[in-house]
């Protein structure tokens, strides 16, 4: 099987997250995807609980559409890759990232091991992936995916809950993300 591995920060989960996963299973890229909500990262600040982002993520979970409720915790990106390896030792394990990534992606920890991986980079928010791939070793292991999404926000969607405009956000959020986060009083101000 060729199984996906994404990994954010998912706050909160929005249709766009789940229309793209929903899309690389569709479109035979992959077979399934896990996904996985982690910690943070250095500068993210007002992240809500791992637990929340968990039980949101959760309310979009189908047969191949996987939650991973065991790997959140491990700190770095290489360390989930290489779990996964030895969860699926007879399965193709894809590593799913944003163009948004591709920029930085040389300085990621581990990045040589993270190479060994095939890598599927979404293109999105306009940027020349090619010219940042062009400058990374085994870029053969790089397949660039064309995906036409919204272009959603967590940013934005967490302000519109502070503001309490939430006339469009069925636009953004599943209906039920949209009842858990007002049953939980989050991203309130």
């Amino acid at each position: 099987m060729k199984i996906g591995v994404y990994v954010g920060i998912f706050n909160p989960p929005h249709k766009d997250h789940i229309n793209l996963v929903k899309t690389l299973i569709k479109e035979k890229y992959l077979d399934k995807v896990e996904i996985v909500a982690t910690q943070g990262y250095g500068n993210k600040i007002n992240i809500t609980s791992l637990e929340q982002r968990i039980a949101m993520l959760e309310l979009l979970q189908t047969k191949n559409i996987i939650i991973n409720k065991e790997f959140n915790k491990l700190t770095y990106t290489y360390e989930i890759m290489r779990a996964f390896k030895k969860k699926y030792i007879y399965d193709q394990i894809y590593l799913i990232i944003g163009a948004d990534n591709i920029i930085d992606f040389s300085k990621w920890h581990n990045f040589p091991e993270l190479l060994t991986y095939p890598i599927l980079v979404i293109n999105r928010n306009k940027i020349d992936i090619n010219s940042y791939i062009n400058n990374i070793s085994f870029k053969h292991n790089i397949k660039i995916v064309s995906y036409k999404g919204k272009d959603i926000s967590s940013t934005q969607i967490r302000e519109m809950f502070k503001n309490n405009q939430l006339t469009n956000i069925n636009d953004f959020l599943d209906k039920l993300v949209v009842k858990y986060i007002l049953e939980n009083k989050l991203y309130a101000s």
